[in-house]
């Protein structure tokens, strides 16, 4: 244990949301009242976004520590859970059992826990984890929302996950989740000088001494794996204070750090930045006029020579045809070409294999016998035209119709589905 090695009083790098080791970057102390403030707002939803192991949940628990008394709070890591399975996970969290997938009496026993919460001066809170946001997830966080809340005191929301949860929540039908949106925060990596501000006030906190800790480069080294993301910063820090420890070692050095990192299977991810790029050399086209060009080294030699006082044609080397080496094997017989018919094909070579088409005054008897076709309805209730104008529909009304058309029992919307699909009507019911 390098804890008595390095005289810390605890683990500098916790790899975990610890709110006491949360740093908060200059401004950040502004987001985090915003947060506070919806938060507090019944009913409201919040959005936090970042990458994996950038501190939204720090963040989230930065804010909360203040006021955690103040809130009922429920956590539900949802990021690879199912859509359907979303409301008995969020209901597990304030003890509340899916009875047989009995959503009525959960949701009744969700709006007597947040009216029981209203009581006591407090406030239901959704903490969701989420990598994706569809309408069946829209739909069941408005259940919560809508049915299980109580309307005095609805719960308030808060979704963390990926930045395209910003995206995804401006598409049209999320209409009503973004109707209560109050709070949009995006959770970026550590700059270099922050990642450097981190890990000295990581130090310090543990009862530590950065400046006699770190050496000069180690953390520009740092930096050069973890591209300023918290959790990485954390791992191999913790790898290293325990390397050094074994090593017996009072200081961590840059080629500490890269030794710890390869043993973890760690790619440096600036190494590309690190190295210089040779700008390439512009030049004039006027500077160039009327000067030979010179053949650089490593470069192939210009058959053909540009200088103005021969002409090119005059040192032009022959060309010489090279011939073809023969061959004992019998050339394919070529295929019999067909008489050329200008520009088109010849459909005369296809008669055989065509059916015969009627004659005018046949096709015209024909049009009169055939009665003409009924008026196709749409079975959904709408018209086919409507549908295509933007803003006439909204995408959770067509998901209703489609739903009542594809799981109807009704005889006669089944018939007029067929019919609008071009199904014979004596076909077989499903």
């Amino acid at each position: 244990m390098y804890l008595e090695h390095f005289g810390f009083d605890r683990r500098p790098f916790e790899a975990g949301s610890v709110t006491d080791f949360f740093t908060a970057a200059p401004g950040v102390d502004q987001d985090l009242e915003r947060l506070r403030a919806a938060l507090t707002a019944r009913g409201a939803v919040a959005v936090v976004t970042g990458g994996p192991g950038v501190g939204k949940t720090a963040m989230l628990e930065a804010a909360l520590a203040p006021m955690a008394e103040q809130f009922v709070i429920g956590r539900s890591d949802a990021r690879h859970a199912e859509p359907t399975a979303l409301l008995s996970l969020v209901l597990a969290e304030f003890g509340i059992d899916y009875y047989d997938h009995d959503d009525a009496r959960c949701l009744r026993e969700f709006r007597q826990l947040c009216r029981d919460a209203r009581q006591s001066d407090r406030q239901v809170l959704i903490l969701l984890d989420i990598n994706a946001l569809s309408s069946a997830t829209a739909r069941q966080i408005l259940r919560l929302t809508l049915n299980g809340g109580d309307p005095a005191a609805p719960p308030s929301i808060v979704l963390q996950g990926p930045h395209r949860l910003h995206q995804l929540m401006n598409v049209p039908g999320m209409i009503q989740l973004r109707q209560r949106l109050a709070f949009r925060y995006r959770v970026n990596a550590l700059t270099a000088e922050k990642t450097n501000a981190y890990i000295r006030h990581q130090v310090s906190l543990a009862g530590g001494n950065a400046d006699k800790l770190l050496d000069d480069g180690t953390v520009a080294a740092m930096h050069g794996y973890v591209i300023g993301v918290p959790r990485l910063i954390n791992l191999l820090m913790d790898a290293t204070l325990s390397e050094a420890c074994v090593r017996g070692e009072d200081r961590i050095t840059a080629s500490m750090i890269d030794e710890v990192a390869e043993a973890l299977g760690w790619r440096k991810l600036t190494a590309a930045a690190d190295k210089p790029v040779r700008p390439p050399v512009k030049t004039s086209a006027k500077a160039n006029a009327g000067q030979p060009r010179v053949a650089v080294p490593g470069t192939p030699k210009p058959l053909v020579s540009t200088s103005p006082s021969q002409p090119a044609a005059a040192t032009a080397p022959p060309v010489q045809k090279l011939e073809e080496p023969k061959s004992d094997r019998a050339k394919p017989a070529e295929e019999p070409k067909r008489p050329a018919t200008g520009d088109t094909l010849d459909f005369q070579l296809f008669d055989d294999f065509l059916p015969d088409k009627p004659s005018k005054d046949e096709a015209k008897e024909e049009a009169k016998e055939k009665p003409p076709e009924p008026e196709r309805k749409d079975p959904t209730g709408m018209h086919i035209a409507n549908m295509q104008k933007p803003g006439l529909m909204r995408l959770e009304d067509l998901d209703d119709h489609l739903a009542e058309t594809i799981f109807t029992h009704d005889p006669e919307m089944i018939k007029a589905f067929r019919t609008a699909v071009g199904e014979k009507p004596g076909g077989d019911d499903d």
